[in-house]
């Protein structure tokens, strides 16, 4: 069944609106703005890493945040490819899917000693809140 004409101009906007809100969590990382990152965090969040999965307060996400991006100086955060951007049929909902290439090192004085590079491979949920 063909999309309706009004609900594709609506999925494509919400496309439109996903792809700003990466970019801005890009920006976020490099200005080490850890309130801009924090701002669409849902309360708790649903954390999944090395097998384990967790939720986790708000609080906690955003003093994680706020460490990383001030004890850390941000070499790369960088996409290796399109990310994949899904919006459900009536536009509540979205996903943006990510392989990020990291690489960060540590202030001067911060307990970590060297530079560390990873990639990941994330994927965030959006709601639409009207």
């Amino acid at each position: 069944m063909a999309k309706q004409p009004e609900r594709a101009s609506h999925s494509e906007q919400a496309t439109a609106d996903l792809l700003v809100i990466h970019a801005e969590d890009w920006a976020a990382h490099f200005s080490e703005d850890a309130k801009a990152l924090d701002s669409r965090c849902a309360d708790p969040s649903i954390y999944v890493r090395d097998g384990v999965l967790a939720v986790i307060p708000r609080a906690t996400v955003e003093q994680s945040h706020r460490e990383d991006l001030h004890e850390t100086t941000e070499h790369e955060w960088d996409d290796l490819g399109a990310s994949v951007i899904r919006v459900s049929e009536d536009v509540s909902l979205g996903w943006v899917i990510t392989r990020t290439k990291v690489r960060r090192s540590p202030l001067n004085g911060s307990v970590a000693s060297a530079e560390r590079g990873f990639i990941n491979a994330g994927i965030k949920a959006h709601e639409k809140w009207e």
